[in-house]
C-alpha cells in the first residue's frame, strides 16, 4: 500500500538505480535447467506513485494512485488454461488510465489481450522527446488512446500482434525549430480495425481529419533508402478531411474539403476521390475514379485571381498579371501507377474564360484584356501534341514602346536566366481558329532621328480572324483583317481627324513567310511613318493619306521576296517639306511638294529575286499639285538636296539652265531607281502650280505657274521611243 518510487536520469543517459540493476541481474542458468513452477494468488499494489526526474531535458513526471491487480497466475500444468487478468491504473501527469489484460502465457498456443485507455494527455510536456532530425517541435495538443492488443504465439509459427481501437488528436500544434508554424489541426481520428505491425499490414476504420492547418515550405529531398523491406498493406474504410487550410509561399488555400472512398494499398480495386478548395474568391472542385488501370478526373475551376498566385508563375521581376480564370477539366491516365505515367497523361480543358486580364511593368499597363475564351483543348502528353478550339480574345489592349536608345518596354518579359533546355520530342499544336475583336495597339517610339518628332499612333479598333493555325507551320492560314490608324492625340486617345481605315482578306503563312489576298486601304494615314524616313532624304512628310484597292501575293525565298500586286492607288492628300541642318540641328524648311491627289489605275508591281522590279501603270492622274522650285545663292537647286550628299560637290547650275528647268516643274522630282522597268500609259495633270524663284541671279527672280494642265502618252524605260506631250 501506497509505495513510493523516486527515479532519476542523468545527462549522460545513465539512471540513478543503476547499481541496483546490476546487482540483481539475473545470471543466465544451465541450457538444460527446467522452467520453474510457480503459482501465486492475489497480488495487489494501491496507491502507489512512481516519482521521475528527467535531468536532461529538465522535466519532471508522475505516476500516481497507481493500482496493480493481479488476482492468479499459475505455471502448473494443471493451470496453463487458467487465464491470467492484471490490472493497471493510475494517474499519468494528472491524466487517468487504465489497462486490462488477459492472457495464456504459459500455453503452447499462447495469447494474451492487453488493453489501455488514456484520455486528454497533454503533449506539451512530452515536447523535450521529439528528436532533433525531424526538424519540427511539438507545441501542444492532447491525446486520447482506447487501444487493445492481441497477442498469439503458436509452435512453427511466426508470432502474430493485432491491434486495434481508437487514437484521437486534438488541437495538436507542430512548429519548425524556428518557430514558424507548420502544423495545426483541431482534430484526428484515427480507428485502428487491424492493424497487424509484425506482418507491416495496417487495417484503418473511416479516419478523419478536422480543421486542418499546413504551413508548408520546400525542403531537399531525402535521398532514398537502401532497404528492401516488404511494403506495408494499408486498408481503409475511407479518409476525410474537413475545413483544411494550407499556405504555400504565399498561396493560401482555404476550405479544403477531401474524401477517399474505401481503398486499399496496393491499389486493387477502383476508389473514389473528392476534394474542394477556396482560394480567394475563386473555387475548385475535382472528383476521380482512380483504378490501376485508370485514373479518370474531371475538375472545375471558377474565378481564381491570378495575382492570389503570382508567386507560381515564372514573370521577371516587376512585372506583375492579374486575372481572373475560370475553366473544366478532364484528366485520363491509363495505367497510373506504373512508371511513366506522366506520360500517358491526356488532359482536356473546356470552357476555358480568362477575364479582366492586367499585365503590367512597374505599375504601367503592357496589355489588358476584357475577355480571352477558349471552348475546348486537348493535350495529349504520349504524342506531344496540343489541340485547340476556337480562341477568341475580347478587346486586347497592347501599348508597345521603344525608348531613345531602343530599348523596347517589352524586353522586360524576358527573363534574366536563360531557359534550361529539355530532352524528348517537340510539342505541335494545332488551333483551330482565333479571333481578336475591339483589339488596340498603341505604339510609341522615341528612337528616331534627332530633330523628328517621336512616333506615336494607335490602331484602333483591330478585328482579326485566323483559321486552321499549326506549330510548327505547315500550310496558309485563311484570314481576314480590318483596323483603324490614328495618331495619338495629346489625351492620350486616337485622334479621329487622322484615321484611316485597313481591310485585308486572304492567307499567311509561317513556314516560309508569305501573304496574299485582297487589299483595301482608305485614307491611310502614312505620316505617322515619316519619322522612319532616312533624314538623308533631307523631307518631312506632313500629310500622306493613302488609298489602295488591290490583289497581292508575297512569299519568301530563300534569294529573297518574290511579290505581285495588282489594283488601284490613291495617294493624297500629300504634303513634303524640305529639312535642313542648321547648326548640327535639323530644321524645318518651306513646302516642297504637295498634291491633292494622286490616282493610279490599272496598278501592276512584281518583285523577285536577281530580277529588276517591274511597274506598270494604266492611268495615272495628278489633282492639284504643288511644287516650289528653287536655286540659292550658291546656284543650286533646291531638289540636289534630296537624298544622299554626293561625293562630290556638283558644279554650280546657270540661272538659264534654271529657268529651263521650270518648265518640267511637274516631272517626278526623283528617278526610279537603276534597273527598275516602269511603263505607264497615260499621264494626266490637273490644276497644277509651281512656284520658282532664283536667288542666284542678281536680282533674284521669281516665278508662279498656275493652272497647269496637261498629259503624257505612254512611255517606258526600256523603249527608246518618245511620249506624246
Amino acid at each position: 500500500v501506497r509505495p513510493e518510487l523516486h527515479l532519476a536520469r542523468f545527462a549522460d543517459g545513465h539512471y540513478d538505480i543503476d547499481d541496483l540493476l546490476d546487482r540483481f541481474a539475473a545470471k543466465p542458468g544451465a541450457p538444460d535447467e527446467p522452467e520453474p513452477e510457480f503459482a501465486v494468488y492475489n497480488i495487489e499494489l494501491s496507491d502507489g506513485r512512481v516519482l521521475f526526474d528527467d535531468r536532461p531535458v529538465q522535466r519532471k513526471h508522475e505516476l500516481a494512485a497507481l493500482h496493480l491487480a493481479l488476482p492468479f497466475v499459475s505455471t502448473l500444468a494443471s493451470d496453463v488454461k487458467v487465464k491470467v487478468l492484471p490490472r493497471l491504473s493510475g494517474k499519468l501527469d494528472g491524466v487517468a488510465f487504465d489497462s486490462r489484460a488477459e492472457a495464456l502465457p504459459f500455453e503452447d498456443d499462447a495469447s494474451a489481450r492487453l488493453s489501455f485507455k488514456l484520455a486528454g494527455l497533454d503533449l506539451a510536456p512530452l515536447a523535450a522527446y521529439v528528436p532533433a532530425s525531424l526538424q519540427l517541435r511539438l507545441a501542444g495538443g492532447r491525446l486520447d488512446v482506447d487501444l487493445s492488443l492481441d497477442f498469439a504465439e503458436r509452435p512453427k509459427q511466426p508470432p502474430g500482434a493485432k491491434l486495434s481501437g481508437n487514437v484521437q488528436l486534438n488541437e495538436l500544434s507542430l512548429t519548425q525549430p524556428d518557430g514558424q508554424p507548420l502544423l495545426a489541426l483541431k482534430r484526428l481520428v484515427l480507428p485502428l480495425v487491424d492493424a497487424q505491425p509484425l506482418r507491416r499490414q495496417l487495417g484503418f476504420g473511416q479516419i478523419l481529419l478536422e480543421s486542418p492547418s499546413v504551413w508548408w515550405r520546400p525542403v531537399p529531398a531525402a535521398s532514398p533508402g537502401g532497404g528492401t523491406a516488404a511494403p506495408w498493406q494499408i486498408r481503409l474504410a475511407g479518409l476525410e478531411v474537413r475545413d483544411g487550410r494550407m499556405s504555400v509561399r504565399g498561396l493560401d488555400l482555404e476550405s479544403i474539403q477531401f474524401k477517399v472512398g474505401e481503398a486499399a494499398w496496393p491499389l486493387q480495386a477502383p476508389t473514389q476521390l473528392n476534394a474542394s478548395l477556396r482560394l480567394g474568391d475563386g473555387n475548385l472542385s475535382a472528383q476521380a475514379r482512380l483504378s490501376p488501370e485508370a485514373l479518370d478526373a474531371e475538375a472545375e475551376l471558377q474565378g481564381l485571381a491570378l495575382g492570389r498566385v503570382a508567386a507560381w508563375l515564372p514573370l521577371p521581376a516587376g512585372v506583375r498579371l492579374t486575372a481572373g480564370v475560370s475553366a473544366k477539366a478532364m484528366l485520363s491516365v491509363k495505367e497510373p501507377l506504373a512508371e511513366g505515367a506522366a506520360d500517358r497523361a491526356r488532359l482536356t480543358l473546356r470552357e476555358l474564360l480568362v477575364s479582366d486580364a492586367r499585365l503590367s511593368l512597374a505599375a504601367k499597363p503592357l496589355l489588358t484584356l476584357v475577355s480571352a475564351q477558349l471552348d475546348q483543348a486537348e493535350i495529349d502528353v504520349a504524342t506531344h501534341l496540343m489541340r485547340l478550339g476556337t480562341l477568341k480574345l475580347d478587346a486586347p489592349r497592347a501599348q508597345l514602346s521603344r525608348d531613345a536608345e531602343g530599348r523596347l518596354n517589352v524586353a522586360a518579359l524576358r527573363s534574366s536566366e536563360a531557359s534550361a533546355s529539355t530532352a524528348g520530342p517537340a510539342w505541335s499544336v494545332q488551333l483551330a481558329s482565333l479571333q481578336i475583336d475591339r483589339g488596340a495597339l498603341r505604339w510609341r517610339d522615341a528612337a528616331v532621328p534627332a530633330g523628328a518628332a517621336p512616333v506615336a499612333l494607335a490602331v484602333e479598333p483591330l478585328r482579326l480572324q485566323l483559321a486552321a493555325l499549326a506549330w510548327p507551320a505547315t500550310a496558309p492560314v485563311q484570314g481576314q483583317l480590318a483596323a483603324q490608324v490614328a495618331a495619338l492625340a495629346a489625351n492620350d486617345q486616337p485622334a479621329p481627324a487622322t484615321a484611316g481605315r485597313l481591310e485585308w482578306r486572304g492567307a499567311v503563312g509561317f513556314a516560309p513567310l508569305s501573304a496574299s489576298g485582297t487589299l483595301q486601304a482608305q485614307a491611310l494615314p502614312l505620316q505617322l511613318l515619316g519619322a522612319y524616313l532616312d533624314p538623308a532624304w533631307a523631307l518631312q512628310l506632313q500629310r500622306a493619306d493613302l488609298g489602295l484597292k488591290a490583289e497581292f501575293n508575297a512569299a519568301q525565298q530563300d534569294a529573297g521576296w518574290q511579290a505581285t500586286l495588282a489594283g488601284d492607288v490613291r495617294l493624297g492628300p500629300l504634303a513634303l517639306l524640305q529639312t535642313r541642318v542648321i547648326d548640327g540641328q535639323r530644321v524645318v524648311g518651306e513646302d516642297l511638294l504637295s498634291w491633292q491627289a494622286l490616282q493610279l489605275d490599272g496598278v501592276k508591281l512584281a518583285l523577285a529575286p536577281g530580277a529588276p522590279p517591274r511597274l506598270a501603270v494604266r492611268d495615272a492622274q495628278l489633282d492639284d499639285a504643288y511644287a516650289r522650285l528653287i536655286v540659292n545663292e550658291r546656284g543650286r537647286f533646291n531638289l540636289r538636296d534630296l537624298g544622299p550628299a554626293d561625293a562630290a560637290s556638283a558644279p554650280a547650275a546657270s540661272a538659264a539652265s534654271a529657268s529651263a528647268s521650270a518648265s518640267a516643274a511637274s516631272a517626278p522630282a526623283t528617278l526610279p531607281a537603276p534597273g527598275a522597268e516602269i511603263s505607264v500609259e497615260r499621264i494626266r495633270i490637273n490644276r497644277g502650280l509651281v512656284d520658282f524663284n532664283d536667288r542666284f541671279v542678281r536680282p533674284s527672280y521669281s516665278a508662279r505657274l498656275t493652272e497647269l494642265q496637261g498629259s503624257l502618252g505612254a512611255f517606258s524605260t526600256t523603249s527608246p521611243a518618245m511620249a506624246p506631250l
